[in-house]
This record gives C-alpha cells, sequence and structure tokens, in this order.
C-alpha cells in the first residue's frame, strides 16, 4: 500500500496538521514469509548441511556423538527437524540448531538401526521405522512432533526401506528385501493414530534394499496415488522399474520401466508431477502423475540421489551423491521448475544423499520490491511513481492487511473537503 500525504497549497498549517492527526498515515502490515532452508545428509556422516535458498549459502551442522544418518524429516509445521541414525534419534530445532537426543525403546545402538521416518500432515506425529528385526519383529515408533515424546509402537510386515504419508494421514512403509527374500517387496498401509497396519500387499518391489523409495502424489480430483521405484536385480540382469499403487485398495495401477535406478523421488507442489532422480543416467525424470507418461529429462550431476520441493512449487533440489573429482565435495543442482532447467549447482559436503525442505509455507526467493522514484510535480501535490523499469515480483502467501488505497483516498479527500468548508465559514463569519 502506497504512504500519502496531502498537502494544499493556501490552507497553511491548519489543514497539514487536520490530515496529519485525523487521517493518520496508513502503514502496510504485510506479514513476511520465512525463507526455506534446504537440508542435505552425507553418506556415512553425521554432518548435515544446511542452505540458505535466498543466497545459496551453505552451513554445517555436526550432530552429537558422531552418528551416521540414515533418514530425516521437518515436522508439518517446519518447528523441528527428527533424524535417524544408526545410534538412536535426534531432534533439531532449525531456529537455533540446537540438537536433543530422543529416548526410545526401539531405536538404538544395534536395534533396529538405519530407519526411515516422515511427518504426518494431518496431526503432531512422526513415524519411524525400523530395517532390522529386533526380537523377531519389525518395530516402528510414532513420536510427537512438537515434543519428541514417544507417543505409541507396532510392528510391520517386514523391514522398512522408506515410508511416505498420504493426505488424510495414513502412511505406507516399503520393505526392501536383500537377494531373494519371501515375501518380494511388501507394502504396509497404516493408520497411525491406533497405531496399526490395515493391510499390505505384495507386490515384488525389490532385490536390492538401498534402491526402493516411496512417493505419494495426491493431484487436484485423483484418489492419491502411492509410487515406489526399485532396482530389481535377477542376477542375471538388472531391471529398473516404477509402481504405481492405488491407496484405496493398495492395488498395482501401473508399471513403467525406468533406465537407471530411482535412487530419489519427489511430487509437485500441484501433485501433477513426479520427479525421480536416475543414479546411472545422471538426470531426473518428470513424469506425468495420472499418465505416468515421461514429460521431460533433466541432466543434472554425478549420482543423483534425494530429492526436494520447495514449498511454494517453485524449485526441485537434487543431490548429487557422487563427489566432485580430487574433492571431498559434493553438489546440490537447484532446477527452476517453470523452464524444467538446471539454474544453480550448490557445493555440499562429501556424499550428499537425502534432502528436506522446510519450514513449512517458506518461500524460496526473496520477495522483490520496486524501487520508487520522487517525480515532483508542476505544483503541489507531489505523486510519488515506480520507477518503470524496476521489475517487480508478487509473492501470493503473503496476506495484507489495512484499508485499500481507494478507500484511503477518498478518506484523505473528505478531510480537505472539511478543512476548506471551515476555513471558508470562517471567513464569511469575520466580514459579518
Amino acid at each position: 500500500m502506497t504512504r500519502r500525504t496531502w498537502w494544499l497549497s493556501g490552507l497553511g498549517g491548519l489543514i497539514a496538521a487536520s490530515i496529519s492527526v485525523v487521517g493518520g498515515t496508513q502503514n502496510s502490515l504485510a506479514t513476511t514469509a520465512p525463507e526455506c532452508q534446504v537440508w542435505v545428509s552425507s553418506l556415512g556422516s553425521s554432518s548435515l548441511t544446511v542452505i540458505d535458498t535466498w543466497t545459496s549459502a551453505p552451513s554445517t551442522i555436526e550432530l552429537n556423538g558422531n552418528p551416521s544418518i540414515s533418514d530425516f524429516t521437518f515436522n508439518r509445521t517446519g518447528t523441528k527437524i527428527f533424524v535417524a541414525t544408526m545410534t538412536g534419534l535426534r531432534m533439531i530445532d532449525p531456529a537455533t540448531y540446537g540438537v536433543s537426543i530422543i529416548a526410545s525403546g526401539i531405536y538404538g545402538l544395534g536395534l533396529g538401526d538405519f530407519g526411515a521416518i516422515a511427518a504426518s500432515p494431518t496431526a503432531d506425529r512422526i513415524i519411524v521405522t525400523t530395517n532390522q528385526s529386533v526380537n523377531g519383529t519389525y518395530p516402528y515408533e510414532i513420536l510427537n512432533s512438537l515434543t519428541g515424546a514417544p507417543d505409541s509402537s507396532s510392528t510391520l510386515s517386514q523391514r522398512s526401506a522408506d515410508v511416505a504419508f498420504d493426505p488424510s494421514g495414513h502412511a505406507y512403509a516399503a520393505d526392501f528385501v536383500f537377494m531373494a527374500a519371501n515375501p518380494a517387496g511388501r507394502l504396509d498401509k497404516i493408520d497411525i493414530s491406533v497405531p496399526t497396519t490395515l493391510t499390505f500387499t505384495d507386490v515384488n518391489l525389490a532385490f536390492w534394499e538401498f534402491y526402493t523409495v516411496a512417493e505419494v502424489a495426491a493431484p487436484a480430483g485423483q484418489t492419491p496415488i502411492l509410487f515406489v521405484g526399485s532396482n530389481q536385480n535377477t542376477l542375471a540382469a538388472d531391471s529398473y522399474f516404477l509402481r504405481a499403487i492405488d491407496t484405496t485398495n493398495m492395488s498395482i495401477l501401473a508399471t513403467a520401466t525406468l533406465q537407471s535406478s530411482p535412487s530419489g523421488m519427489a511430487v509437485s507442489a500441484a501433485g501433477d508431477r513426479l520427479f525421480v532422480s536416475q543414479f546411472g543416467t545422471d538426470e531426473v525424470l518428470v513424469l506425468d502423475t495420472i499418465t505416468r507418461n515421461v514429460v521431460s529429462q533433466i541432466s543434472v550431476g554425478d549420482g543423483p540421489s534425494g530429492l526436494a520441493v520447495t514449498p511454494d512449487g517453485r524449485f526441485l533440489y537434487v543431490a548429487n551423491s557422487i563427489n566432485i573429482p580430487n574433492q571431498q565435495s559434493g553438489t546440490v543442482s537447484k532446477i527452476d521448475l517453470s523452464t524444467m532447467s538446471v539454474v544453480g549447482t550448490i557445493t555440499v559436503n562429501s556424499l550428499p544423499t537425502k534432502m528436506a525442505i522446510g519450514p513449512a509455507g517458506c518461500v524460496s526467493e526473496q520477495p522483490q520490491v520496486a524501487p520508487t522514484t520522487t517525480v515532483p510535480a508542476s505544483s503541489s501535490p507531489t505523486t510519488t511513481v515506480p520507477a518503470s523499469s524496476s521489475p517487480t515480483t508478487t509473492v501470493q502467501s503473503l496476506p495484507t492487511t489495512g484499508p485499500s488505497s481507494s478507500n484511503e483516498s477518498f478518506a484523505n479527500i473528505s478531510l480537505i473537503i472539511l478543512a476548506v468548508g471551515v476555513v471558508v465559514v470562517f471567513a464569511r463569519r469575520r466580514r459579518l
């Protein structure tokens, strides 16, 4: 909203004082959305790289006790980050970078380490799964995502390689299977509020644990679809594929053949595009989530792995997990989703693998405000107009409050008319 002060030549201080006191200056109360942070883990490391999306500047955080990080996630509000590690769970405050250890009965050294972790979109809960047998079972635990306190626990039908939520708050755990284990590639659908496994499906997903990834897409007006990517090693040849699963009945809707190992997946903000990193071909596939057709292929760095989309839907970040030659560093590619092209490469810690972006509602670029130029008029009042060459960027997530510019102008004009009337009456009374 433009700040306006109206001066009327010839009426002196009376009108100026009236405008100043009665009308006042109208200020914009626009709130500023937080800037996005891209968090990146490093394979076999206890460090996390944090990238400021407004400046692309990276920084590093080390976890207590030097644990190896397996997976991590923001909670739904973006106020906490939960990290599954080889030696238990950690909770990080992204505002202060403070790290605390979470006590867990099932998550400790030798007890189901290297699990997957995800945050519910409908409740303040986190699910963390195990990939090792604990007393003959495969447990998972539900945590309060605001405090980290354990809430409840139950078991899966198999050890878990990845876990994802649908918009209604159901979780899906995709197991990984080493070599010819039976059953091959089981999916569990979980109600975390109970918690209990509602159903499970054997879909022959994988023979190699490292490459099983899962993501849920919810395009407008469509039933949410669970996508699971895998590398099926038959000992004779590798085959890479993507399965689309109907989340209502857990049936296979379609299978798409991939060119290389699907080592990471992400979904667009609108739910209409699925991004799949292709580890062996150094590219990201872009698929239509309804037709499952490939609509674009984007070349990125060496060995793309983890993917994450900014909440405003503008950028996709890709962790390129093979180090820069002769350096103990990796890279992250920044992709502009409006053009499907790489617009930046950021150097990060060695062997980057998993990614998460937050906090909730963040914006990926600093909002730009057009500079203004004061142009004197031939007589009062003066007018401030935006420079013609200055571009502006509209950020839809920034709500504003206060009167509109048309109401503000009307109020000021009414006040001027009132002041003129007072002066005219005063002058007439003096003549009488």
